[in-house]
């Protein structure tokens, strides 16, 4: 589409701005639309980190496809929405499985916006919780700890092993070109 370059160009450019830099006009644009402490309140900013990113790198993925395929098909005389259904999204889905783990990750281990967006324990992300629970504590019980960051991995491999064969036949693909 027309602007395609211009529209990449500042996803690419927002894949710069640092976290610590957004916090305070997040801080004040949330506050002002009344949605400080809830879940929207971490959702928007979340998906809006994420998807520079994923726009990004799907997009790049996209590009390594040889156009001969949706040539041929354009020959065989399928629509444009139908090369895009039956090819090119399972061709993507490799990349699509890739950015998911890799947004996943981001927002389960980010913690300045979750602390400066949320204010009580119901709404607080993970780390935050982790946070209150070694405070909570007047000497620290390692054991308890442990055991806490232990149980906090088990959602990033559950994630992971379910998108396991998408990740690695993404990570084989660029390896069987020749």
């Amino acid at each position: 589409f027309f602007g395609h370059k211009l529209v990449l160009g500042i996803f690419a450019i927002c894949l710069f701005v640092p976290v610590q830099l957004m916090v305070i006009p997040l801080f004040s644009l949330e506050n002002g639309f009344h949605i400080l402490d809830t879940y929207w309140a971490l959702i928007l900013p979340y998906t809006a980190m994420t998807m520079p990113f994923s726009v990004v790198f799907v997009t790049s993925f996209l590009r390594t496809i040889p156009r001969e395929i949706e040539e041929a098909a354009t020959i065989d005389g399928c629509s444009r929405l139908r090369i895009m259904i039956r090819i090119m999204v399972p061709l993507s889905i490799p990349a699509f499985a890739t950015a998911l783990i890799f947004g996943f990750l981001h927002v389960w281990n980010e913690f300045l916006i979750a602390l400066t967006l949320t204010h009580s324990a119901n709404v607080r992300t993970l780390p935050l919780g982790l946070l209150n629970f070694m405070q909570q504590q007047d000497q620290p019980d390692f054991a308890k700890i442990f055991a806490a960051l232990a149980e906090s991995v088990v959602p990033i491999f559950a994630v992971f092993l379910a998108c396991q064969r998408q990740f690695l036949n993404g990570l084989m693909a660029g390896a069987s070109k020749l």
